[in-house]
């Protein structure tokens, strides 16, 4: 290849400092489903601000719209999850095992696994406590029944039909962003502060099993030397 016929730059690499430049490197580690799911919970309020104030194709961006939010929603579920894995058994797969093939994408299921567990951490709370914030249970039921029946895999926002070739939202005309927004406005705020509160206890239980005993060995082993 001759000088002048340079390889092409690679469209994920670096820039100059001026420039924004994302850093991924924090997506890693028992946290890293949560920062993913605030990642797309940012997406979709940043693009349903922009439709509601009439800027973009509406009719078009929906598809997004819908799909950035379910998808974020099922990644805070998943960190929760996690979270809760740690806690109660030091294995962050533990809430999820059972779960095969499309269930782990269902926001029901993922719901059904997290949702006694928070309920558990309220009743222990109790209402002096700021949490669980203010988005209630039955409220969050309500959001992610509906999430589900309309999106149970987490495709039809995605695709316009399904592997069958059966059109997707067939019997569905308009979708208000106004209203849709609002419930997943409510939505983020409870998994997010779920998210925080559980990451937290989840952190510490990891340090007491991992880190901790980690640093008696090295101590131990600098007292024999």
């Amino acid at each position: 290849m001759k000088d002048d016929q340079a390889k092409p730059q690679s469209i994920f690499q670096a820039g100059p400092f001026d420039e924004p430049n994302a850093y991924v490197g924090i997506n890693r580690g028992e946290g890293a489903f949560g920062l993913y799911a605030a990642g797309f919970f940012d997406a979709g309020e940043q693009l349903a601000r922009a439709m509601m104030q009439n800027r973009g194709k509406v009719d078009l961006s929906v598809y997004a719209l819908v799909y950035v939010y379910r998808h974020g929603s099922e990644l805070a579920l998943k960190q929760l999850a996690r979270s809760f894995g740690e806690i109660n058994r030091g294995d962050t797969g533990s809430e999820l095992v059972g779960l095969k093939g499309n269930q782990k994408h269902s926001l029901a299921r993922l719901w059904e696994r997290v949702r006694p567990n928070i309920e558990s951490a309220i009743s222990f709370a109790g209402p002096s406590m700021d949490f669980p914030g203010d988005v209630g249970l039955e409220e969050v039921d309500h959001i992610i029944a509906e999430l589900d029946a309309f999106d149970p895999g987490g495709v039809v926002f995605r695709y316009p039909e399904s592997l069958g070739g059966a059109p997707h939202l067939p019997d569905v005309e308009h979708i208000n962003i106004r209203v849709f927004y609002e419930a997943m406005r409510r939505l983020v705020s409870a998994l997010e502060t779920w998210r925080y509160h559980f990451e937290e206890e989840a952190n510490y239980h990891w340090h007491a099993r991992v880190v901790e005993p980690w640093i008696e060995a090295q101590d131990k082993g600098s007292d024999e030397t």
